[in-house]
């Protein structure tokens, strides 16, 4: 068999198309989901969470190929090893809007913002990740330098609406 084949006929299929909204009917006679009649809820994982902030803020970068983008200022670390410093980066510099499968991973210092949204550590192999809810989690997406470059860019992005601040806040929700 061809993995190709395969694959392209679970993502047209109509069970993995489905919406996860509810529907009153369907819920009474499958409350498990056992015949999939919705999409089951999922968690965005860290790369998907830090491009859906990119897409928000209209700087997602979707160009294929190329290099990968340290988005770090990287300095000289014990014995000379690359010591990357998050903070310092300009997240309105070339390369910040890079997806994330394009971003460059340093395996001695993990990415706060990455770490915090419980993406695996790149120096060991991961089975399967690791979801959880919590304040560090919700601290980081208010402070971290990233978060607030985005916002900044998205607010940016709504500043030319005509309807005043109901059409900014409009234009940033449909964002």
């Amino acid at each position: 068999g061809s993995l190709k084949r395969l694959h392209r006929m679970i993502v047209t299929s109509a069970a993995y198309r489905r919406s996860s909204a509810a529907d009153e009917a369907n819920a009474k006679l499958d409350s498990g989901n056992q015949f999939l009649w919705r999409m089951n809820r999922a968690r965005l994982d860290a790369e998907s969470y830090r491009d859906a902030v990119l897409a928000a803020s209209g700087r997602l970068d979707l160009s294929m190929g190329g290099p990968s983008v340290a988005q770090a200022v990287v300095g000289k670390g014990v014995a000379g090893a690359p010591a990357p410093d998050y903070a310092k980066f300009d997240w309105s510099g070339p390369g910040s809007g890079r997806r994330s499968v394009y971003r460059y991973t340093f395996r001695t210092l993990g990415d706060p913002f990455m770490d915090a949204l419980n993406c695996p550590n790149a120096s060991i192999m991961t089975g399967a990740r690791v979801h959880s809810v919590d304040a560090p989690q919700a601290l980081v997406l208010l402070n971290n330098p990233f978060v607030t470059a985005q916002a900044r860019h998205l607010a940016e992005a709504s500043r030319g609406e005509s309807d005043g601040a109901a059409g900014r806040v409009r234009a940033m929700y449909h964002r």
